[in-house]
């Protein structure tokens, strides 16, 4: 709780402090919380009053939300600092660029230097590898798009693997 900014009603509002290797971050929960329930011990409202477990169910869900983020961090950099993990939390400085997305924006600039620095022919093979792209990944990778940082070897040579035998493409074709 954020002693010294009562609101109107007495309710104080609710913090979240976040400690990673003695670096503290803290936002709010947006949430205003009444004193007289708050224990600072537990970190929890005390009763089982309505008002208590709509404030617990929503604790809950916060420190859910921040071990997952953590875990994501950690999964996609190998590392987590307070400062990234109130960021991942808040939404801000997350920018998930996807294969697909990025591909599509590259075509869409793509088209626009047709006859001035780029020719239709080379255009047209960049539309038809996106659209082996939106076949392949929905069939091997089970969702819409792929996030840049899951690109490795093994994307390489599964899509080049798709295109040789479901695309029937030859060597000429596929020059991974």
């Amino acid at each position: 709780m954020k002693k010294g900014s009562e609101r109107a009603n007495g309710y104080l509002p609710l913090m979240c402090r976040l400690t990673v290797d003695g670096e503290i971050k803290q936002f709010s929960c947006k949430l205003d919380v009444p004193p007289k329930l708050w224990d600072v011990k537990t970190a929890r409202a005390t009763g089982k009053s309505a008002e208590a477990q709509k404030i617990n169910a929503a604790v809950d869900r916060i420190r859910v939300d921040v071990n997952r983020r953590y875990q994501e961090l950690m999964q996609s950099d190998g590392y987590v600092t307070a400062a990234r993990l109130r960021d991942a939390c808040l939404g801000l400085g997350v920018k998930r660029e996807t294969l697909l997305k990025l591909f599509e924006q590259h075509n869409e600039e793509f088209i626009k230097k047709v006859g001035h620095s780029r020719v239709q022919g080379t255009y047209n093979r960049y539309r038809t590898i996106y659209r082996h792209l939106c076949e392949f990944v929905p069939k091997v990778y089970r969702r819409d798009d792929i996030p840049l940082k899951e690109l490795n070897l093994t994307f390489i040579n599964n899509f080049e693997y798709f295109l040789r035998t479901e695309k029937k493409c030859r060597t000429n074709t596929v020059w991974v």
